[in-house]
């Protein structure tokens, strides 16, 4: 069974590109983070589940159309930075330096599109805990 386990919205946020040794930026958007659980229920060991993986999926919608066309078979990396809103009214950017598509990548206006992020342990729990 998969879980969002937290959601975090993200603002002011960048869509990169990086072909060969340059940077590119692809979009300007808007992104939810999803925190992502995936367990299963064993009824012999009783009613809890056992969490086998969490991991990140990062949802985006572009308010307009890409910024500049780059040639699709030279993309090495995607990265996504993004500013997130604090409990305590400040700001943090994150960012993901290694973004795997899962969906088709709109970048039309009001398209959309969802990546898998490559994140270390340690990120996951900090995403939990905003």
């Amino acid at each position: 069974m998969e879980r969002v386990v937290n959601t975090i919205d993200v603002i002011n946020g960048k869509l990169a590109v990086i072909v060969g040794t340059h940077k590119y930026l692809l979009a300007n958007c808007n992104a939810n983070v999803e925190v992502i659980e995936q367990s299963k229920q064993v009824p012999v060991l009783g009613r809890g589940n056992i969490i086998q993986k969490r991991y990140v999926s990062l949802l985006i919608t572009f308010d307009h159309a890409s910024k500049s066309l780059v040639d699709v078979e030279s993309i090495s990396r995607i990265e996504f930075t993004g500013d997130v809103l604090r409990e305590d009214g400040k700001y943090i950017t994150l960012s993901f330096d290694n973004c795997l598509l899962v969906s088709d990548l709109d970048l039309t206006s009001a398209g959309t599109c969802t990546f898998e992020v490559q994140c270390p342990e340690n990120l996951i729990r900090q995403l939990l805990a905003l």
